[in-house]
């Protein structure tokens, strides 16, 4: 879905990427409809994993060198929140992201970027962009821990 709620066709997600110069295939199409459809940050396993009873001739390497590509070009946010697994996200700078540490679930968290976080950055230097990454615990886990 975009973000008013339409299914973007598989011929807007082959123009999204002919204007970004990436050579279309099928796979990546379905890549991208997948991240697209899905909002839980997902790795490149589970990308895989999820398309491939589907999506012919779609490999773990196609998937790993197609999310590569989309976030040089832009396309997705490479998410590194524990340190120990890469998520993808499109690329979107209104929002952080929240990792629960007791699931393990990402969520997205509404961020508005503003001046202001300049101040984080040392004198002389100018920011280009803002990645805000909280761990914690999220409301359903936090209501299994008090049952």
């Amino acid at each position: 879905m975009n973000k008013t709620g339409q299914r973007l066709k598989s011929t807007d997600l082959i123009e999204v990427l002919r204007e970004l110069g990436i050579k279309t295939s099928a796979q990546r199409v379905a890549i991208l409809r997948y991240l697209i459809d899905n909002d839980s940050h997902p790795s490149a396993d589970m990308i895989y994993q999820d398309l491939a009873p589907s999506t012919p001739g779609l490999s773990k390497t196609t998937v790993y060198n197609s999310l590569k590509l989309f976030a040089a070009r832009g396309l997705v946010s490479e998410l590194t929140i524990d340190g120990r697994e890469q998520r993808y996200d499109l690329a979107d700078p209104t929002h952080g992201h929240f990792r629960c540490t007791t699931c393990g679930n990402v969520f997205d968290i509404p961020v508005h970027p503003e001046p202001r976080f300049q101040k984080f950055v040392p004198s002389g230097y100018q920011a280009d962009s803002y990645h805000l990454y909280v761990t914690g615990t999220c409301p359903d886990c936090v209501r299994k821990k008090s049952s």
